[in-house]
């Protein structure tokens, strides 16, 4: 448990174990403070991940100027729990702490995911709030690019989502393909893709939707339970 501190207007890739994450990490979890307010790529864990992660957490509080996330900042790198035998093994990533992007977006998990996940788990119930700025903000990600199946993506009834423009409960701007469904075997909805907790736009701004704040991509079997509070906001749903 440690402090991380820098206020440098220029900085980037700051994390509570690495900067940049080009190995591997296993079961890790931040609980210290991560104060990096004038940096961008700052996480949890890693500022940049594009190494494996395998498995991880966020109990702290993670604070940058943009692409904050309570794992990573930015993720390059595919996350896949299925070893070379074809065994399945359900990798789990959660935050559970504070997030906050002082001039852009955030992700409860990564602040941006340009990579594919599969079989996976990944969950927020902790409090997520970017700010004014085309960045996205999102209780998962804050933006996604990659494509996601056979996975959850869960903000759960303790998770907060706040911000200006482009907010939603899991993702803030997807142009990524995300599909939730059925398991195979036993039909059951294994791979849930969900938001219970609450979502609140902070200014006039536009974009704000209980899964995905702005959507050009494409997403499969989700859906909110949970209350937007968006009333001087436009593109609201």
């Amino acid at each position: 448990k440690r402090r991380i501190c820098c206020q440098t207007n220029y900085a980037k890739y700051f994390g509570g174990v690495t900067g940049i994450n080009e190995g591997t990490i296993t079961n890790a979890t931040n609980s210290g403070n991560i104060n990096a307010s004038g940096a961008s790529y700052v996480g949890g864990i890693a500022g940049q991940n594009d190494g494996t992660l395998s498995g991880a957490g966020n109990k702290g509080k993670v604070t940058g100027k943009d692409y904050v996330g309570g794992v990573a900042g930015l993720n390059t790198k595919d996350i896949i729990g299925k070893d070379n035998n074809n065994i399945i093994n359900i990798i789990g990533i959660k935050n559970e702490g504070t997030v906050i992007a002082k001039a852009g977006g955030a992700g409860g998990i990564f602040g941006k995911n340009e990579a594919d996940i599969q079989y996976a788990e990944l969950s927020n119930s902790g409090t997520v709030t970017g700010t004014a700025g085309t960045t996205g903000t999102g209780g998962i990600f804050g933006e996604n690019t990659g494509s996601i199946k056979y996975s959850s993506l869960k903000n759960e009834v303790k998770g907060k989502v706040s911000g200006v423009n482009n907010v939603g409960g899991l993702i803030g701007i997807n142009s990524g393909t995300i599909e939730g469904g059925r398991d195979e075997a036993s039909h059951y909805y294994k791979y849930q893709i969900y938001n219970n907790g609450t979502i609140t736009a902070t200014g006039n701004g536009s974009n704000i939707g209980g899964l995905i704040g702005k959507n050009t991509g494409k997403l499969t079997a989700g859906y909110n339970t949970g209350n937007i509070a968006a009333s001087g906001s436009t593109n609201v749903g």
